[in-house]
């Protein structure tokens, strides 16, 4: 028989009582971190809730290896990041959910092991719908034995980052797409969001020999600010007063547009992904 808990404030007791627990559910609390105190489940919990939460950034800081957990909500919670083996230690994961944490934007490729460990997690379920992700990397998760993949309303970057699920359109046996579902397929519905010329064009069309050159490449990564056409870049950057800001960037040519209706003295990136910057005015 399984047990059920809720607990109603963010300082969680280290027992218990119950190390039989399976099923628990710490929604809609306070908590700006997976409590230590579940270490006491690791053998017994297959369930864990934690629906609109205040975490923010998400990392393998301390959990020891849960054996049961098969399923994870973060939904509708206040995460932005998905750090580096955050998921490590969940080895039989089945179905993780993040659907309307809407700033998320950011999941290390490594976060579920995929990268590091041997045998990676094996997912069945992957829900991100309504989050602020542009691109996915190939190496995140097996995707070709996730059967139901959600990705959709999100700010998807078609660059060669995301040739990998382009291209899989065209392929002769699709390896990822025809897993593009939740309650029915709705592969052929995907679209771009930037860069701004292919903004609306479905996957689909693109799908082929898209990015197969760094030429390519490099031009998809320019992203003109500080223009009349800062609207175009969605919530990328925005130019206030004498201040840039940008969100949540991969690698990016930033080019300060020639008709700038202000003058640059402050420069912020936001939880950007960026190994190399190229500043052009």
């Amino acid at each position: 028989m399984s047990s059920r808990a809720s607990v109603s404030r963010a300082n969680v007791s280290r027992d218990f009582g119950s190390r039989s627990l399976e099923i628990l559910s710490l929604a809609s609390n306070p908590l700006t971190t997976i409590p230590l105190a579940l270490n006491a489940l690791s053998q017994s919990l297959q369930s864990l809730n934690l629906y609109q939460i205040n975490i923010t950034i998400l990392k393998n800081t301390g959990l020891n290896h849960f054996t049961n957990l098969t399923f994870i909500s973060l939904s509708h919670s206040n995460l932005e990041r998905i750090e580096d083996c955050a998921f490590c230690n969940f080895r039989n994961l089945k179905s993780v959910s993040f659907y309307y944490s809407n700033r998320l934007s950011y999941i290390h490729e490594n976060a579920f092991g995929g990268v590091t460990n041997e045998n990676p997690i094996q997912l069945e379920k992957f829900d991100i719908e309504h989050c602020n992700i542009s691109t996915l990397s190939e190496k995140l998760l097996n995707w070709k034995n996730i059967t139901s993949i959600d990705i959709r309303n999100n700010r998807l970057s078609c660059n060669c980052s995301m040739a990998w699920l382009i291209n899989d359109y065209n392929a002769s046996t699709p390896l990822y797409v025809n897993n593009l579902k939740w309650f029915g397929i709705y592969k052929n519905y995907l679209k771009c969001y930037n860069p701004p010329e292919l903004r609306n064009e479905y996957l689909y069309k693109l799908s082929g020999d898209f990015c197969l050159n760094e030429t390519v490449e490099e031009e998809e990564n320019v992203l003109q600010v500080c223009g009349e056409s800062d609207e175009e870049n969605g919530s990328l950057c925005s130019c206030e007063k004498e201040n840039l800001k940008c969100n949540s960037l991969e690698n990016t040519n930033i080019e300060i547009s020639e008709n700038k209706t202000v003058e640059i003295k402050s420069f912020q990136i936001i939880h950007g992904n960026i190994s190399h910057l190229n500043l052009v005015n």
